[in-house]
């Protein structure tokens, strides 16, 4: 099985060489090394021609998903890992989850544990259990199963879904596994082998807009079953997705966390099955919240 390894990169000097070193220091060599330039205006593209990669440059920025999607369609690899430009692989990671892969030929993504560090510092298993291949679209509604940097899959599939979304900026991850894992087994390993770099600059940290394009793909996600899919399942994703947006925005407010239940009050269009009564109440408490927030 060949491996392709890429990396989406936008203005990411800062920490790319350490990212090319992690590749090139695999104890399983990645077969392809591409890197996406997403019009960076910095050194990203000398600094990843001096390391080997084949540099792919986009024309203009286009975001994480078409950056993604440009390296996906020139890759010659089986399958496919992902690592960001300021993230660090750990030497096993390409021969641990090639291993699993080819271990398990009915499983379409591999899956290895990430250590959070720099500003945070945290384990993520992700939501895959270890062992034999399974079946996590349920948990793939709730959450992000994993991460892309943790991850290994089988090209055919990622071409097979389309890839990941172009048209948000934030959250296609989640999207593309919750694509992913309505028909096909996911496998996993607790063992670390990816370092995710917690810093000030990373998308992640907008967190309001992160939320907001997780619940347009789970709205997204409800209207393609609703059309083509199994009645039961699309019954269940409109329950769940109601369920967690009440959820989500009851903790917003109980943390008096202003910005985020602004965020969630403006997806609250497109979740089913919200009262008129039950947007009166959560209005209220936000209007409550802020007049503590001003009055402290």
């Amino acid at each position: 099985m060949k491996v392709s390894a890429i990396i989406p990169v936008y203005n990411g000097e800062r920490w790319l060489s350490e990212a090319l070193d992690s590749v090139k220091s695999q104890t399983r060599p990645v077969d392809e090394l591409i890197v996406v330039d997403d019009a960076s205006d910095d050194r990203s593209a000398e600094i990843a021609t001096k390391f080997g990669a084949k540099v792919v440059q986009l024309d203009k920025n286009s975001g994480e998903g078409a950056a993604r999607n440009a390296g996906l369609r020139c890759a010659i690899g089986d399958a496919i890992a992902w690592l960001d430009a300021d993230d660090i692989w750990a030497p096993n990671h390409i021969e641990i989850l090639s291993c699993l892969l080819n271990r398990y030929p009915e499983a379409t993504a591999a899956f290895a544990a990430v250590q959070r560090f720099g500003r945070r510092s945290e384990l993520l298993k992700g939501h895959i259990p270890g062992g034999q291949p399974v079946h996590v679209f349920w948990a793939a509604v709730n959450d992000w199963v994993h991460t892309t940097i943790g991850s290994m899959t089988r090209r055919d599939a990622l071409l097979e879904i389309g890839g990941f979304d172009t048209d948000q900026r934030y959250a296609v991850d989640y999207d593309l596994w919750l694509r992913l894992a309505r028909d096909h087994l996911f496998v996993c390993t607790h063992e670390i082998t990816s370092f995710w770099r917690w810093h000030e600059e990373q998308q992640s940290q907008r967190y309001g807009e992160q939320l907001q394009s997780v619940y347009h793909f789970r709205h997204r996600y409800l209207i393609e079953e609703q059309r083509s899919g199994d009645p039961d399942v699309a019954r269940e994703v409109k329950n769940r997705l109601a369920f967690l947006f009440k959820r989500d925005l009851e903790q917003a407010l109980a943390s008096r966390n202003i910005q985020l239940a602004k965020c969630l009050f403006k997806m609250s269009e497109i979740i089913p099955g919200l009262t008129t009564a039950t947007l009166v109440r959560f209005r209220l408490l936000y209007y409550m919240t802020c007049l503590r927030a001003l009055s402290n």
